[in-house]
């Protein structure tokens, strides 16, 4: 079952940290798949200091929508940027870049489908 974008994105809103000045970017989902996507939270306090969340969001068998962070850079201005996502191995994979512009750190993050309860 498909996760419609807004969906994911009310989700990250109601769970992302609030610090005044907030935006969920659009979720970024793997190809041929909706049922599961990252989506980016960036909290900003509007005087200098906020940091991004990543949340991998999925439905699962049953149809009930969960999501779990997967990272956060909590550090001022370090940023982060869902470089890709992948349905590959029986894994969904998060590739996920931080720092200025996303040149910085590369993070690959795995979660095996099966524990997820995705097919």
């Amino acid at each position: 079952m498909e996760i419609i974008a807004e969906d994911a994105r009310k989700i990250v809103d109601r769970v992302g940290a609030k610090l005044g000045h907030d935006f969920t970017y659009s979720p970024v989902y793997p190809e041929k798949r909706r049922d599961v996507c990252a989506v980016r939270h960036s909290s900003q306090d509007g005087f200098g200091y906020g940091f991004d969340t990543i949340y991998l969001v999925w439905r699962d068998t049953g149809g009930n929508i969960n999501f779990a962070i997967i990272a956060g850079t909590e550090n001022p201005k370090d940023y982060s940027h869902i470089a890709e996502i992948k349905d590959e191995n029986g894994d969904i994979m998060v590739r996920i870049n931080s720092g200025a512009g996303g040149v910085g750190l590369s993070t690959l993050f795995r979660k095996k489908k099966i524990d997820i309860g995705l097919a």
